[in-house]
């Protein structure tokens, strides 16, 4: 039997968390502003990655927002988060990819668990700053950070528009 060889990203991904920036946020007050215990909110999230293999940095931002429905007619709540990580030796979780997203792209290895210290860190913030409003029962579900789809910037901007 074989045995399997380690790639550079098989070894353990040393960080750090180096910092958290709520960048926006804004909650409007619905005509009826108590949800229903039938009620639902439409959760929409979108996680945007930068980096900088010089300085070993990573940057998530996560924008989580809220709508009364699928139509997204009442602009419940946006978030904003910005999380800063300092990734030891993060040239190795570095990859060039000639398909979309084209360019230098962060490995699913590293990205996948910094998305999920970001999702969660979001998540409670949101929890938070809800509290006392009339968002404050709402359930923020448990978000899979390795079940997210790769776009570009200008696709989330668009994405992101709120008509």
């Amino acid at each position: 039997m074989k045995k399997k060889h380690l790639d550079k990203t098989d070894k353990p991904m040393k960080f750090i968390l180096k910092g958290i920036e709520i960048e926006k946020y804004f909650i409007s007050t619905p005509n009826t502003p108590f949800l229903t215990p039938t009620a639902t909110v439409v959760i929409e999230m979108a996680l945007q990655q930068k980096f900088s293999e010089k300085d070993n940095l990573v940057i998530n931002a996560c924008t989580i927002n809220l709508f009364d429905n699928e139509k997204k007619e009442n602009h419940y709540c946006s978030l904003t988060v910005n999380i800063g990580f300092t990734v030891e030796n993060l040239s190795d979780y570095i990859e060039t990819s000639t398909t979309p997203p084209i360019g230098k792209n962060i490995k699913l290895t590293c990205l996948n668990t910094l998305n999920a210290i970001t999702i969660s860190t979001v998540r409670g913030i949101l929890y938070v700053k809800n509290m006392g409003t009339f968002l404050h029962n709402s359930l923020l579900p448990i978000m899979d950070a390795t079940k997210h789809v790769t776009m570009s910037a200008a696709q989330i901007e668009e994405k992101m528009k709120i008509k």
